[in-house]
């Protein structure tokens, strides 16, 4: 589970297992995706719960709130707090021992990358290998904690085909990065919740100029994800003092692969031309293993 606002997990431990059945099952879809709540309208959350609207609203009053607002509004204040990461570092030392928090962290991290096995489309997939082989140019981003895959996908990408740029707006160019993307170009995006406001105006200005959105995210439900052509959801769920870009990392290295496998023999003198300049370059030292 992830964190939820004090006062909300005082009065649902307070009256949990008196709830009914139905009242059970959104109280504990609220305790699981807490980030949700304060990020998205309540006909959206119950839809995810699989509860109807008035669900939440009936919840909302048993815990003692006027309404769901006033509920939701909660969730909103503590999102935005200060001290998130206060918290998750005061949760790792209550976990004690080293073998606890190593236990602990590699169990979730197993748990992601099974959801991500079972969640993903190979349909989807494809459809996104086909577009990301067949844009004229490939954009990429992905801000703060979420550049590492980014970068990676950029990088390994490029090796591949051409015309892959990342945006990373190096001396205030963020916008000039985007200025020539257009309909027969595409961008790759990652970003979780709480989503970089880089990056959304990012999805927005490519949607705008009719560039296809593939969107690496937490959840299909949020705005931008409305905005993209392809939404590839993992889990970025994490007891660690950051979230993980574990899975998000996995995934991309599937993308990856399948471009190599997708792009033949065309890929293949691609990646041997890279490889032959940076050989040139001295990129790497050859003589430091002995």
């Amino acid at each position: 589970m992830t964190d939820a606002p004090p006062s909300f997990t005082s009065r649902m431990e307070s009256c949990y297992l008196t709830l009914p059945p139905r009242l059970k099952k959104a109280a504990t879809h609220l305790m699981a995706h807490a980030d949700d709540v304060a990020l998205y309208s309540m006909r959206d959350v119950a839809v995810d719960a699989n509860v109807h609207p008035s669900t939440m609203v009936r919840l909302a009053k048993v815990l003692g709130y006027s309404a769901y607002n006033p509920m939701k509004k909660e969730f909103r204040e503590w999102f935005r707090g200060n001290e998130r990461f206060l918290n998750r570092a005061r949760d790792l030392q209550h976990l004690g021992s080293a073998s606890k928090i190593v236990g602990h962290i590699l169990d979730q991290e197993a748990s992601n990358l099974e959801g991500l096995r079972t969640s993903l489309s190979s349909n989807n997939v494809a459809a996104c290998i086909d577009l990301l082989e067949s844009a004229r140019k490939l954009f990429v981003i992905g801000l703060r904690s979420c550049h590492p895959p980014a970068f990676q996908f950029a990088y390994a990408c490029g090796m591949v085909r051409p015309n892959v740029h990342l945006v990373h707006g190096s001396g205030g160019t963020f916008g000039d990065e985007l200025r020539s993307i257009g309909p027969e170009d595409a961008l790759l995006a990652v970003t979780f919740a709480p989503y970089t406001s880089a990056t959304v105006h990012a999805i927005e200005f490519a949607a705008e100029h009719d560039a296809q959105v593939i969107l690496i995210t937490d959840t299909n439900m949020s705005r931008i994800a409305r905005l993209a052509s392809h939404v590839l959801s993992v889990s970025n769920y994490g007891p660690s003092l950051f979230h993980t870009t574990v899975p998000a990392t996995t995934l991309v290295h599937v993308l990856i692969a399948m471009l190599v496998v997708k792009g033949g023999q065309n890929a293949i003198d691609s990646i041997a031309r890279n490889e032959e300049q940076l050989r040139r370059f001295h990129a790497y030292e050859d003589d430091v293993a002995g």
